[in-house]
């Protein structure tokens, strides 16, 4: 189908066009509409249901094996970051924290066979949950 590894698609996707380093469905997309035209069809012209049957023949690459390349290339090669990696990855271990003491506090009550403090302890944590999104 198409002779151009993945990962060398995506990375010149990713150095051209660096709107596409933090959206997904959007670099998904573009591989999509190459992947369309090389297979010989009018991507503007292309109805939804024949673009349903080539996605289901499997004629399009994998949407994760997209993702997958998208993640290891920004791993290895900082300058293909997006604007949004790094506080994704800031993020990233608040957030580990957070399940980790989640488990600590969980483990605590439910082995003591103290279900009130356990049913506390959750909506506590609900509510702080609550608050962050706020």
């Amino acid at each position: 189908m198409i002779s151009k590894k993945v990962g060398d698609r995506v990375k010149d996707l990713l150095e051209n066009y660096p709107h596409l380093r933090d959206n997904d469905n959007k670099l998904v997309a573009t591989i999509w509409k190459e992947d369309i035209i090389h297979a010989g069809f009018k991507a503007k012209s292309i109805t939804a249901l024949h673009f349903l049957h080539i996605f289901a023949d499997g004629n399009l690459t994998s949407s994760s094996a997209i993702r997958r390349v998208r993640r290891k290339l920004q791993e290895e090669l900082p300058e293909l970051r997006g604007k949004i990696y790094n506080k994704r990855h800031k993020l990233e271990g608040e957030v580990r924290q957070e399940i980790i003491d989640f488990r600590n506090i969980m483990k605590g009550t439910h082995d003591s066979g103290n279900y009130q403090e356990y049913y506390d302890n959750c909506t506590r944590i609900e509510e702080g949950l609550d608050h962050k999104g706020s």
